[in-house]
């Protein structure tokens, strides 16, 4: 072919590609127009809706909207949609009427308002007023409960305080005290002495086996409740694991923990069997108790205790809170035998009375039990050796999962989570001693 043929071939190739060019241009034009035409259409329509007070389609609409690529307003659209999130949501509202101190809540009752709020729309005005009202009961019973706690809390740390001035100001005292704690715990002492070197190295891989294996049984957890559950038994399998490392018999822990699968087959749901477990964790708990030196007469006592609350019982759930409050009435046993401070104990008793007093369902009082657990468990290892810092974390840790949690199922099962921690704390500051 000559050199002007191949010219004009080049020419034509470069002719089609710039109409092919073309025409896909004028192609994705056509398609943004259209976008942005419909992306209007959206955005007028969902401020029709909002001022016609249709809130929930408008919020829709706004979403569809903010999502879509060509949106010109949506910043716009974005404002709007946080001031209906804060209009129409009874949980921010409360959270932010509970949060308020005394004087600026009874303004915002007043006002049906917020403080600082973002809420400009007149129709989002109209319902956030609404929500106010409509809030106000439950946010003062929130109100209430910080309060009790805060002043539980002051109550602690007053306790704390006194301790520090008795310790300073009554040397000899301190000293009866200690020899004491000595006295009560001595068989204890002479039960860890008897651990040599390859029972600690033993124990400490099982322990280190059961923190594993509830993070897997967690992660196959379909419900809450099986969470719950699963998070009892490694409860119980940590404190038999305690109970060696304060003497006991592995067959006395394998009598104990046998019966497990019995508690499974007469169960016929969750609650039933969570109630079974926790009769077997009791057992369990006062098992490491008696090897700490409680006293038997005390376990008794609180044995007795627990059979009257049980029988006054009416339903399942009941049963369940008043198994968790036997479990910490024998931990507390066992903490007092471990040496931990009288004092401490008693202020952690009486937070626990005050938010159960506070609590309005039999779950709200099951967190407030097993929150009494934790704090009694960490006393213990706080005595036993752990750092200082314990209590304050356990307290910061707590206080974490109550933010993060929605439900009083779901704080139930992050205090369980917080009762394994803590008796794996006290197991290993006892095996490492």
């Amino acid at each position: 072919m000559s050199r002007s043929g191949n010219r004009v071939v080049v020419a034509a190739a470069t002719c089609i590609g710039l109409a092919i060019a073309a025409a896909v241009f004028l192609v994705v034009q056509n398609e943004s127009q259209r976008a942005l035409k419909s992306s209007e259409e959206i955005w007028n329509e969902a401020n029709d809706l909002l001022n016609a007070e249709n809130v929930p389609a408008a919020r829709q609409l706004f979403k569809q909207y903010v999502a879509s690529w060509q949106a010109p307003n949506r910043e716009r659209a974005e404002a709007l949609l946080a001031q209906i999130e804060l209009a129409t949501s009874d949980d921010v509202v409360k959270q932010r009427l509970a949060s308020l101190d005394d004087a600026q809540f009874q303004q915002c009752i007043q006002k049906t308002t917020l403080p600082h709020n973002d809420v400009t729309h007149p129709v989002l005005i109209k319902v956030l007023a609404a929500s106010v009202s409509r809030n106000a009961d439950a946010a003062t019973k929130q109100r209430e409960d910080i309060k009790a706690r805060k002043a539980a809390d002051e109550a602690l740390a007053a306790a704390r305080r006194e301790q520090e001035r008795r310790e300073k100001e009554a040397a000899e005292q301190a000293k009866r005290e200690a020899e004491k704690k000595i006295a009560g715990g001595a068989s204890a002492v002479r039960r860890l002495l008897g651990l040599n070197q390859g029972e600690r190295k033993t124990l400490a891989t099982r322990i280190a086996a059961i923190e594993t294996a509830l993070n897997v049984a967690d992660l196959s957890s379909k419900t809450v409740f099986q969470q719950q559950v699963g998070r009892v038994d490694a409860c119980i399998e940590m404190t038999g694991l305690l109970a060696l490392s304060l003497g006991a018999t592995p067959e006395e822990v394998e009598q104990i923990s046998n019966r497990q699968a019995l508690a499974d087959i007469t169960a016929d749901n969750v609650y039933q069997q969570l109630a079974g477990h926790l009769n077997i964790y009791i057992d369990m708990m006062e098992l490491a108790a008696a090897k700490a030196g409680a006293p038997t007469e005390k376990c008794e006592s609180v044995r007795r205790a627990l059979r009257l609350e049980d029988g006054l019982a009416r339903t399942v759930l009941q049963q369940v809170s008043s198994r968790i409050g036997g479990v910490s009435s024998i931990a507390a046993l066992l903490a007092e035998a471990l040496g931990a401070d009288a004092a401490q104990l008693s202020v952690i008793a009486v937070r626990v009375s005050t938010n159960e007093l506070s609590a309005d369902t039999v779950f709200q009082q099951m967190v407030a039990r097993q929150s009494g657990i934790v704090f009694v468990l960490a006393t213990a290892a706080t005595a036993q050796g752990a750092p200082d810092s314990t209590m304050e974390s356990v307290d910061a840790d707590t206080r974490r999962d109550d933010l993060l949690t929605d439900t009083a199922q779901q704080q139930l099962a992050a205090r369980l989570e917080r009762t394994f921690q803590a008796t794996t704390l006290l197991a290993k500051v006892i095996v490492e001693k």
